[in-house]
């Protein structure tokens, strides 16, 4: 099965509503389809130890791709970087 992209951030709330109904919205928008963030939210309302905490998100979300925060700086530094070089395709930079 191909994982979901971050793109269906809503499909994704809908079933970890489904899974973990004590998480609250608000707890859920500071998520915004950051899995560490998300083990953080598990971990705090559900009382569990970090590594159990990011074990049972792993497992719910597995079928889903969730990015950390280090995956999406990246890939966000390297659309704006393609961004970049696309506005300056016909200039040439001087050696002077």
């Amino acid at each position: 099965m191909e994982k979901k992209t971050q793109t269906n951030w809503s499909e994704i709330r809908d079933q970890i509503n489904e899974w973990w109904d004590d998480l609250a919205d608000e707890e859920l928008d500071i998520v915004e389809v950051d899995q560490n963030q998300l083990v953080k939210v598990f971990q705090k309302q559900y009382r569990y130890m970090r590594n159990a905490a990011s074990i049972e998100v792993k497992h719910h979300t597995k079928d889903y791709r969730l990015e950390n925060k280090e995956e999406r700086t990246a890939r966000d530094a390297k659309t704006s970087r393609c961004h970049v070089g696309s506005h300056h395709d016909g200039l040439r930079e001087s050696k002077w």
